[in-house]
């Protein structure tokens, strides 16, 4: 399953992905794309549920986040979550 996030306007800014996984069994990824460009990967699973990657976002690009996870943990209510955050 893959869900798609928000999109963000690059200019030079220093972003930080958040990916965190919720739920007894996690197994899943979160991507930061720009286009069908991959700039930053994190996996997370039932031991690491909780990873963090500094990303920069140049100027002049769009940015969005693609979070996909197994299948079968979603029956047991995990759930994967990507983030994308920034200042000026």
């Amino acid at each position: 399953m893959t869900k798609s996030g928000s999109k963000i306007t690059g200019g030079h800014k220093y972003a930080k992905l958040t990916c965190t996984g919720s739920g007894s069994a996690v197994a899943g990824m979160c991507v930061v794309m720009q286009g069908t460009t991959t700039v930053v990967t994190e996996v997370v699973d039932t031991a690491n549920k909780t990873k963090t990657n500094d990303v920069y976002l140049a100027g002049g690009k769009e940015y969005h986040v693609v979070v996909s996870y197994v299948d079968e943990y979603t029956n047991t209510g995990a759930t994967v979550k990507g983030t994308l955050t920034y200042t000026d």
